[in-house]
């Protein structure tokens, strides 16, 4: 993790990103791990927040840690944590979320900083974010809604979805994916990015095929 950190700084990344060591690990394992991240490197660290990190294990990490400045929050409900964690660190830890994006609308109604969701449709995320910040409120929530008919066969078919479409785009020539899901200590995170995803079969390529083409005129790549 350390020689990660050090290389990402060498080579010029603006920040580092990094799940705990352990979705089970404990609190203080987890405050260790971090510590020894914000001693590796001078860049902004975000914690990928998963398992059973609290709210109160955020602030002490944001306490801790000067440089530890993101959270990408996928730990229990995050509409209803991003409040107390602005509050409580004075605005000082800026707020993410995942999961595919599904709540971004909400997400930007209670103050989140941004979010980081699956890149296989950034820019249609990037559109709604956009109109949002430019008070489009309605404009915001149609683009969104564009994304989600994707997203409800992206979330219908899993990684192998989530691969494929960047295929279908042009950005991949094939969509074969790992099948061990998040590795060992990491079966919720998974969870959060495959859910129960059915088989990418011919009928399944067809279908999210037919959902990228209708959304061609709205995708800025």
């Amino acid at each position: 993790m350390q020689r990660y950190a050090r290389q990402a700084e060498r080579l010029g990344a603006d920040a580092v990103i990094s799940l705990p060591p352990s979705e089970n690990a404990s609190e203080q394992e987890m405050l260790d791990y971090y510590r020894a991240v914000g001693r590796a490197t001078s860049l902004p660290i975000s914690v990928q927040a998963v398992g059973n990190i609290s709210v109160d294990l955020l602030v002490a990490m944001s306490d801790a840690v000067p440089n530890l400045r993101y959270a990408k929050d996928e730990a229990g409900n995050p509409l209803n944590r991003v409040g107390e964690l602005c509050r409580r660190t004075g605005g000082r830890l800026k707020i993410f979320s995942g999961a595919h994006g599904r709540t971004l609308i909400e997400e930007m109604r209670r103050g989140f900083s941004g979010s980081m969701p699956a890149a296989c449709i950034a820019d249609l995320y990037a559109a709604t974010w956009d109109l949002w910040q430019e008070g489009k409120r309605q404009q915001a929530i149609e683009a969104h809604g564009r994304a989600l008919e994707l997203l409800a066969d992206v979330f219908l078919y899993g990684l192998e979805g989530t691969k494929y479409v960047p295929c279908l785009r042009g950005v991949f020539r094939n969509a074969t994916v790992r099948r061990a899901g998040a590795g060992k200590g990491f079966e919720g995170a998974a969870r959060i990015v495959s859910g129960d995803s059915s088989p990418l079969d011919e009928a399944a390529k067809k279908a999210l095929a037919e959902t990228v083409n209708a959304l061609k005129p709205w995708f800025r790549a």
